[in-house]
């Protein structure tokens, strides 16, 4: 948690106050006279995040903590193409990929280095990472290279969703080659994986450690659901089902409608 020290001034309806990094908040007066119950929502370093303060009498001093609420969107560079791919290096490019997934077709990525992505526990009011496409919004069908490199320590709990993973969903197009998912948690009903919860596209090349959770089926540490192409893959990760799930539950692919060779 980062804190900054900051006056509270009297304050009548919505107004913005620079803090000492000069981060703006709103706040609505309270029926108490000289007290005020202050909810803050700022940018940070393209974080979206949230704080409530208590009570505070006007004029006093008080400390300001955050709790990150979600990863704003950022734009990679890099035009898409296969000369020129989007260079993914943080958490905000892979927001950006689900912002824009309707676009994804045809469209190159390239990931930079490895990404650190343990904050994700504390978004979305502990939801963490939404998925880059899912049943119900356009799938992935990009070229996905992850150049050698991993997302770290991934949190993902949608635990009244399907199709979860990093990519909840890999369109018929979609190819993604080389990356790692390393460590992390992902839950949901059915359709979780690591890496993809579903998967109709191809993947080569890659692994994943990360911990599964389902309550019904479909359960994979790299791919829930697989009805594409699973190359060169492997996966060490802990695979777990509610006790009353249904089953389809696997180390590597939980549900295997597709091609597995070389794993």
């Amino acid at each position: 948690t980062t804190g900054w020290l900051a006056t509270i001034p009297p304050l009548s309806g919505k107004r913005r106050l620079d803090f000492t990094r000069g981060l703006p908040y709103s706040a609505s007066p309270t029926h108490s006279v000289g007290k005020e119950r202050i909810r803050c929502f700022m940018n940070v370093g393209n974080r979206s995040l949230g704080v409530i303060f208590a009570w505070m009498m006007a004029g006093s001093t008080c400390l300001i903590t955050e709790r990150a609420l979600a990863q704003g969107s950022v734009v990679p560079s890099g035009t898409g193409t296969s000369g020129d791919p989007y260079r993914i290096s943080q958490l905000g490019h892979l927001v950006w990929m689900r912002a824009n997934i309707g676009s994804s077709s045809g469209k190159f990525y390239t990931v930079q280095n490895d990404i650190e992505a343990a904050e994700t526990t504390n978004w979305n009011s502990g939801a963490g990472f939404a998925p880059i496409g899912t049943n119900w919004m356009p799938r992935f069908s990009g070229f996905f290279n992850g150049n050698g490199k991993a997302i770290r320590n991934l949190w993902i709990n949608r635990t009244n969703e399907d199709s979860v993973g990093l990519f909840g969903y890999l369109g018929s197009n979609a190819v993604v080659i080389n990356l790692g998912i390393a460590g992390g948690r992902m839950a949901g009903i059915s359709g979780v994986g690591g890496l993809a919860g579903a998967n109709y596209g191809t993947i080569t090349g890659c692994y994943s450690s990360a911990s599964i959770f389902g309550s019904e089926s479909q359960m994979g540490c790299l791919v829930g659901w697989n009805a594409g192409l699973v190359l060169g893959c492997s996966a060490s990760g802990n695979v777990q089902a509610a006790e009353n799930s249904m089953g389809s539950l696997g180390g590597l692919v939980g549900s295997n409608q597709g091609f597995i060779h070389g794993c």
